[in-house]
């Protein structure tokens, strides 16, 4: 997958990090969602809103000479069928957040966000926030003795080599 768009390289691949960050979370292989995972997922979400605030300030890039120039992006990590249905359901959200604006207008432009655009992002974390807000907060954790453990254990993230 590529883009034309210089900004949406960095989110991009914000966007497939924290999504790897919550499918190895401590919380991905037990059916409730910690404190510290919450705290860390709301985390990302805040850093995302930062970086199209900045994406979206002034000034507006004028790149006659190398636009447009193709940017290959990095292969999307595979969405897991992770014991934890809330990590599950914000991995998809962002997902769906970050191919609707790989896929947009504003991929398109050599920086910045067409208008709509940012307004559809910003929507779609809004409804992340608001998830783990109004739902993860207050009905969860759920005893779910006959169905859970479901799925395997998702292994341990890298460790400092690289491994």
């Amino acid at each position: 997958m590529t883009t034309l768009n210089l900004d949406l390289v960095g989110v991009y691949h914000r966007i497939n990090r924290f999504i790897s960050e919550l499918q190895k979370s401590q919380s991905a292989n037990v059916s409730m969602t910690s404190e510290p995972d919450k705290t860390r997922f709301k985390s990302y979400l805040s850093a995302m809103r930062f970086l199209l605030e900045h994406i979206d300030s002034e000034p507006y890039l004028d790149l006659p000479e190398t636009n447009p120039q193709n940017y290959a992006l990095r292969e999307a990590p595979v969405l897991l069928d992770l014991e934890n249905e809330n990590c599950v359901h914000i991995c998809l959200m962002l997902a769906t957040m970050r191919d609707e604006l790989i896929l947009s207008q504003s991929s398109r432009m050599s920086t910045g966000l067409v208008p709509f655009d940012k307004t559809r992002t910003l929507a779609v974390m809004s409804k992340c926030e608001n998830y783990i807000s109004n739902y993860v907060e207050k009905a969860s954790p759920l005893d779910l003795p006959e169905s859970s453990p479901r799925a395997p254990i998702n292994g341990p993230g890298l460790n400092g080599l690289g491994n």
